[in-house]
């Protein structure tokens, strides 16, 4: 016997009926309906449709749900069917029981959203969003089980395969990323989430990253896992190691390497202390990352490899060497006075150093070594860096060795000032 029931069913009586006479009527239908179920079993079908909306910032969500129920025996199946028209497409979710003492099993079918409604939708919750462009579709699909002791389990698949990201506030690009995340459900609730980023290259302001890749854990006490990023940057490589942190107080303390990269990469972010450079350079940085300061540098050290020694100039330093040494070199007795002062000679060196401090003449970089370090101020970073080196197709300076001292602010770096400790050796 198959009995549908619609969703505006009403069980009209004549008005002349009595009282008496309906109950025996109820009383009839269902010791038949009885009959039946013990006999063969009772199926029943029906829908109900409506419109949701969960919150005034969000749309209005037309929903339809079937059911389709086999009654009156143990192996009897109950089917559920919800259907909601949500923006981007239709998500279709599925329930089903087979047996009356038997677990409800649900499943998400694999489905197809497009994420660009979403983002209209997501920056009324997050006005922030609005400097945020992407497009792309949505994938998700899950499956799992429900009762009354467990509660739900089971997980849901979500997959984003944007063509680009891109944030113009900040000179973000991201291109082709790939975004998965599995949520995982026990006892009705969220007990993990993990998520992997792949991605094709990210370009933020001056700095360019080559396709890598990041895996996120979120804990049972709610902190994200960050495992390790590596990507290539400057023809070498930088690494970031794993960090945790707290959602809901978002501080970062970080360490980040660079292994093998180019130094004539480095020029752009060092204007005031190099106009070129060529080797490799590899090196470590530590930093600290929070919402409200933002990147903070802490410490760190940089040295090039020693088979791949690089050659640089510096940028035009007025006095930066030459200033340290005499204009001429006096031969005779100072005792002798004028007569020693006229007898002195041209310091063939200075005009060398000249060169070098404005970026006329290459040094073949011997040792190179920069240390990070927190300014004495608050928000200022200092930087000690010790240059030796030759310089190229000299007669009078052999070899110069000298430190500099990079402070200031980290958004603008570089203020360049020489030590009082600046070596040259020269041959005359």
């Amino acid at each position: 016997m198959i009995a549908r029931v619609p969703s505006d069913h009403r069980l009209r009586h004549p008005r002349g009926l009595a009282r008496a006479g309906r109950w025996l009527l109820l009383g009839g239908l269902v010791s038949a309906l009885g009959s039946f179920a013990a006999a063969e079993g009772l199926r029943v079908a029906g829908s109900w449709t409506g419109k949701i909306q969960p919150d005034p910032r969000l749309p209005v969500i037309p929903w339809e749900l079937t059911v389709a129920a086999h009654l009156g025996d143990a192996t009897g199946a109950t089917r559920l069917e919800l259907r909601a028209e949500l923006p981007g497409g239709n998500v279709r979710a599925k329930v089903e029981q087979i047996g009356a003492d038997a677990p409800m099993r649900w499943t998400v079918p694999r489905q197809t959203l497009a994420s660009e409604p979403w983002r209209e939708i997501a920056v009324r919750f997050l006005p922030a969003l609005a400097e945020w462009t992407f497009d792309g579709a949505v994938e998700l699909e899950g499956a799992g089980t429900w009762s009354d002791a467990a509660g739900a389990t089971g997980a849901f698949h979500v997959v984003w395969r944007p063509g680009r990201v891109e944030n113009a506030s900040s000179a973000l690009v991201v291109r082709q990323p790939v975004l998965r995340a599995t949520v995982g459900l026990a006892d009705s609730t969220v007990a993990s989430i993990d998520v992997e980023l792949n991605w094709a290259s990210v370009d933020v302001n001056m700095i360019h990253l080559g396709a890598g890749a990041l895996t996120a854990h979120q804990t049972a006490a709610g902190r994200w896992q960050v495992g390790e990023v590596s990507a290539p940057l400057w023809q070498g490589r930088v690494i970031l190691a794993p960090f945790e942190v707290d959602p809901a107080h978002p501080v970062i303390n970080g360490h980040v390497s660079l292994a093998a990269v180019a130094a004539a990469e480095l020029v752009p972010f060092l204007p005031d202390a190099l106009s070129s450079a060529s080797g490799r350079v590899s090196g470590e940085l530590t930093f600290a990352w929070d919402e409200s300061k933002g990147f903070a540098p802490k410490s760190g050290q940089f040295a090039i490899l020693e088979d791949d020694k690089p050659k640089v100039r510096l940028a035009a330093s007025p006095g930066l060497l030459s200033a340290k040494v005499p204009a001429k070199i006096e031969t005779m007795p100072q005792w002798l006075g004028p007569i020693a002062k006229w007898m002195a000679v041209e310091n063939p060196a200075r005009d060398e150093l000249i060169e070098i401090e404005m970026g006329r003449r290459t040094l073949q970089v011997e040792r190179m070594e920069a240390r990070l370090v927190p300014g004495a101020v608050a928000g200022e970073t200092k930087v000690q860096a010790r240059l030796v080196a030759r310089p190229q197709d000299a007669t009078a300076v052999e070899l110069v060795d000298f430190t500099v001292n990079v402070t200031g602010p980290w958004e603008d770096l570089i203020r360049v000032s020489a030590e009082d400790g600046v070596k040259i050796k020269a041959t005359f």
